[in-house]
């Protein structure tokens, strides 16, 4: 056992037929002494468990070909065929407990959680069409169900393209994969807000920022531009801009207007306001491999090897790096990540500038208490296991945090929790509080 120095505490040798010394300082001596040695004791007897980790696992279940995981604020949903149709369970993310299973069609669809109303919106009646080398799908009819108990709540034609601040926005498509109408309905009955038949259009999209306020642009495959209000389903202008053979997928509504990206032997970027149409800018480049993403708080493209952080407002380039990818992670920083690496780095999204040094690993999205995010990466030999750190933002540094068993084979964040695929066809939640 070690020894723990206390100091001298023999006793003075007491003079002959004199009264025994008192003294306070020995007194506190003592007492000292004696709550070091029944904190000493609690240690070394181990009078209460460990504390885990702080990275641990909690639960996994297997998962099948076929199987769609998606997460929402606070469980894990699977949706998955049986031979009673397509079920969706519930699993409570702190414990993986079933919360419920629902039946929601004969077959697997995509859905739409949405937190804020307690809703989910599963896809029903799925369609394809295909035209030449390129295939469109939908629903034509949409299950809504209670996110807490899994009740079905109400049902609806067509399908949910975005739901926030209490509504959800459906469209009715044609045989074509056109939509030829539009209702906004209350998340907690299905009753209409609005619902208006439209020209039938090719691409219908709401807002990026705030699906719930601003516009919506509704462009049909003759180059018909169409801007409705959004709380309404008022129409506010048209525009022409010519035929279109695909849909522009990579077109974005934020912050009152629309950018609009159209390949070809030349791609060009335009921006309009997205309530009048007003042409605000436009940048043409003599290449078709464009690709246009929304960087907040500037756009990013691209292009010619080279990756452009443009203006808003202007589409005035103000700054370009090497080809990699970017995407926002909050508090006006990118995290932009090379092709050729297996490594990321965090920009100042207004100047390009790079915010500390590479970081090694896969940095995750998602919200976090604190704002900081998770970073994994593969570590250790002969036994492999998957490393996690934490990213300051702010700062782009890291520390590590703990590890995983294994290699995994994709990760999301939802606050606390880390939920991952594994190489044994599992999905696991793992504590990275």
């Amino acid at each position: 056992m070690a020894t723990i120095e206390l100091g001298d505490l023999s006793e003075r040798t007491a003079t002959p037929g004199a009264a025994p010394e008192l003294r306070a300082d020995r007194l506190l001596t003592r007492v000292v002494a004696a709550g070091l040695a029944v904190l000493c004791a609690a240690g070394l007897t181990g009078s209460g468990p460990p504390a885990p980790p702080r990275v641990h696992e909690l639960w996994s279940i297997p998962v099948r070909d076929g199987d769609y995981p998606y997460l929402s604020a606070d469980a894990a949903l699977l949706s998955r065929v049986t031979d009673a149709g397509a079920e969706l369970t519930s699993y409570d993310l702190g414990t993986g407990r079933v919360r419920w299973a629902t039946l929601t069609g004969p077959e697997s669809n995509w859905l739409i959680p949405d937190d804020d109303a307690h809703r989910i919106y599963v896809a029903d009646g799925a369609r394809t069409y295909t035209a030449g080398s390129s295939s469109t799908g939908y629903a034509t009819s949409t299950v809504v169900l209670d996110s807490g108990t899994g009740a079905v709540r109400w049902r609806h034609a067509g399908q949910a393209l975005a739901a926030s601040g209490g509504t959800a926005l459906f469209a009715d498509w044609d045989e074509q994969a056109r939509v030829v109408g539009l209702h906004l309905l209350r998340a907690a009955d299905g009753t209409p807000v609005w619902e208006h038949p439209i020209a039938p259009a090719s691409l219908v999209l709401p807002p990026a920022d705030a699906p719930g306020t601003g516009d919506l642009i509704a462009i049909t495959p003759s180059g018909t531009m169409t801007a409705l209000r959004y709380a309404d389903g008022v129409p506010l202008a048209t525009r022409k801009v010519g035929a279109r053979d695909q849909p522009p997928w990579m077109a974005l509504v934020r912050d009152g207007r629309f950018y609009d990206i159209v390949p070809g032997t030349t791609t060009s970027v335009t921006a309009y306001r997205s309530d009048t149409l007003a042409e605000l800018w436009r940048i043409t480049w003599p290449d078709s491999d464009v690709i246009l993403n929304d960087c907040h708080p500037v756009l990013c493209t691209l292009h010619a090897g080279l990756l452009a952080g443009l203006d808003p407002a202007t589409g005035r380039a103000r700054w370009q790096l090497p080809r990699a990818d970017a995407y926002p992670i909050g508090g006006g920083r990118l995290m932009v990540t090379r092709p050729d690496t297996t490594s990321s780095t965090v920009v100042d999204a207004l100047t390009g500038t790079a915010i500390g040094p590479q970081i090694p690993g896969s940095v995750l999205g998602g919200e976090r208490p604190g704002g900081e995010l998770l970073v994994t990466r593969a570590a250790g030999y002969p036994e492999l296991r998957t490393a996690v750190s934490l990213l300051d933002p702010a700062t782009g540094r890291t520390r590590l945090i703990g590890s995983m068993p294994g290699i995994t084979t994709g990760c999301e964040t939802v606050r606390r929790y880390l939920v991952c695929g594994r190489e044994n066809n599992r999905l696991t939640v793992t504590d990275a509080g």
